[in-house]
């Protein structure tokens, strides 16, 4: 019993150590990975299922009890209605109410040209309420007169921006909007001029051109798109964001990616239905594309981990929008010019460091093994660790000799159990022997005599531990006291039926006193040796009674 708790211990601990082992051997699942699943199932709320949404949203911006309940939704389809979540239009359109001044940062693809248009519209109401600007790096002096103004026969002439602003004054009760695009393309103070860019930060900064004094009026909104990074010409700086704004940055999006994909089936859907037979095949697989979740989910994952591994080896403004062609290219046999796309536009840009296909072997692996990091075990990270420390030599010396001395442990020490385990089985056999009566007790007690020696000299040899010998020993005492005991009780047995059958009688009183007799003795020996005595009294009894 002891040896099968043993067992059953080293079993437990061995499966323990397995789960471990197991445990740390596994790669950690990407958040991104296992995120997707859940932007694949979500119903998102778009600008097409808002209407009455932005129509709340118009009358609020605009102060307005009632008015026209479509024309909200009129100005944001306006060519086209954009797909975007209704909530982060809605955003920005309360960025703007609580702050006059917007400074949207975007990569290319990322839709701001379209936010911007739709926003401006939603804001300013109608087209003359509108100014567009798009920078140049060639803004000299001559286009800077248009656009301040200049001194004119004598006179001062207002450029673009100050009759601007004096719209602004005539109509307080509407909102007007600035548009400036690529903003990065030319200094701001030099842009507005140093006295206006001053004003900008000091309302009560005194600007006056000509006979009129410039006020920035309230319902002023300046909204600019900046490209900043590669191929920009300034590098705004927190002076530029204390005056202006911080910079809203628009992010790649996969839930905005997602509204595409979604919108698109319903158009290849539409198109399939109303195509020509000849045509209907290559409708067909891009729906094929579009129904299939895990291929969804694996152009998605490519798409955003890309873009991380972009902006980390190159910096953001290297990554490519939710609206490049990269959307594009959701079929399955479209699915390899993903990561060439992002080559091609990443190398376009002249990194110290071209893009290549085995930057994204990682990204590839995550993918085969259905998202679970590479490298970011437990174990892997240790070895690492051991590796940056200059450790690794010695740590895999150490746990090889480690290895080694368990397995060696663990093979003498399953040599040594059966050792044990032979001579345990030895003396069961010698017992039950004795008990059947196959030997006497002298045959036995010198079997166990010679059992003991073997053992004596397997301790000596150091086959069997000093503690093996030892449990070893004790059994072999408690079976020897067994067999003392089952001997003098036979002969106290044999001395008391000698004494009543003298008279070659057994009268009822010897009768009870031997059954009385094996009752005593009853819990000192073996059940079969109780059966065997009693069957023996009562033949007695039935022969020689009286």
């Amino acid at each position: 019993m002891p040896m099968n708790k043993q067992s059953l211990v080293a079993a437990a601990a061995f499966l323990l150590l397995a789960v471990l082992v197991w445990r740390g051997c596994q790669d950690e699942l990407d958040p991104d990975w296992a995120r997707l699943d859940a932007q694949l199932r979500q119903e998102y709320f778009t600008l097409d299922k808002a209407a009455d949404s932005l129509q709340v949203l118009w009358q609020s911006l605009h102060q307005l009890e009632k008015g026209d309940d479509s024309l909200a939704y009129r100005i944001v389809s306006t060519p086209y209605l954009p797909t975007m979540e209704f909530s982060k239009f809605k955003g920005f359109v309360q960025r703007l109410q609580q702050r006059p001044f917007l400074l949207l940062s975007s990569v290319s693809g990322s839709g701001t040209s379209t936010l911007v248009d739709r926003l401006s519209k939603f804001v300013a109401s109608r087209p003359e309420n509108i100014l567009y600007l798009r920078c140049a790096p060639q803004f000299d002096l001559e286009y800077y007169r248009g656009f301040i103004g200049e001194e004119q026969n004598g006179g001062w002439k207002s450029g673009k921006l100050l009759q601007f602003f004096h719209r602004c004054r005539q109509r307080p009760e509407e909102k007007f909007i600035f548009v400036i695009d690529d903003f990065d393309k030319v200094n701001p103070e030099t842009f507005f001029g140093p006295e206006i860019w001053e004003k900008f930060t000091d309302e009560r900064h005194v600007v006056v051109y000509g006979q009129d004094t410039v006020v920035i009026p309230p319902n002023f909104n300046l909204l600019m798109v900046t490209h900043a990074g590669v191929g920009d010409r300034i590098k705004l700086n927190n002076e530029h964001f204390r005056r202006l704004s911080d910079p809203i940055y628009l992010e790649p999006s996969a839930p905005e990616m997602i509204c595409f994909l979604r919108e698109e089936y319903n158009r290849l859907k539409e198109q399939t239905a109303n195509a020509p037979a000849a045509e209907k095949p290559g409708f067909e697989e891009g729906l094929a594309s579009l129904r299939d979740t895990a291929h969804l989910k694996r152009f998605l994952y490519s798409f955003i981990k890309i873009n991380q591994l972009v902006e980390k080896k190159y910096g953001p403004s290297f990554r490519l929008g939710t609206w490049s062609n990269v959307r594009k290219l959701y079929k399955k046999s479209d699915y390899g010019a993903v990561a060439e796309t992002f080559i091609e536009h990443v190398n376009s840009l002249q990194p110290n460091e071209v893009l290549v296909q085995e930057d994204f072997d990682d990204i590839r692996h995550t993918i085969k093994a259905n998202g679970r990091l590479p490298g970011t075990s437990i174990i892997a990270a240790v070895f690492v660790k051991m590796e940056e420390m200059g450790f690794l030599t010695e740590f895999v010396v150490g746990i090889t000799f480690l290895i080694l001395s368990a397995l060696s442990s663990w093979y003498f020490f399953k040599k040594r159990q059966r050792f044990i385990k032979n001579y345990t089985d030895s003396i069961y056999h010698l017992i039950q022997s004795f008990e059947h009566g196959a030997i006497n007790y002298d045959k036995a007690s010198e079997e166990f005599v010679r059992i003991k020696k073997e053992v004596d000299g397997l301790v000596i040899q150091k086959k069997v531990s000093y503690t093996e010998a030892t449990f070893f020993y004790n059994f072999i005492e408690d079976k020897i006291k067994r067999i003392e005991m089952a001997r003098m009780v036979n002969e106290n047995f044999r001395d008391l039926v000698r004494i009543f059958m003298e008279d070659n009688v057994l009268n009822e009183s010897e009768h009870k006193k031997l059954l009385a007799f094996l009752e005593g003795i009853r819990h000192k020996i073996s059940l079969q040796d109780y059966l065997r005595f009693k069957e023996e009294v009562e033949e007695l009894y039935i022969r020689y009674r009286e």
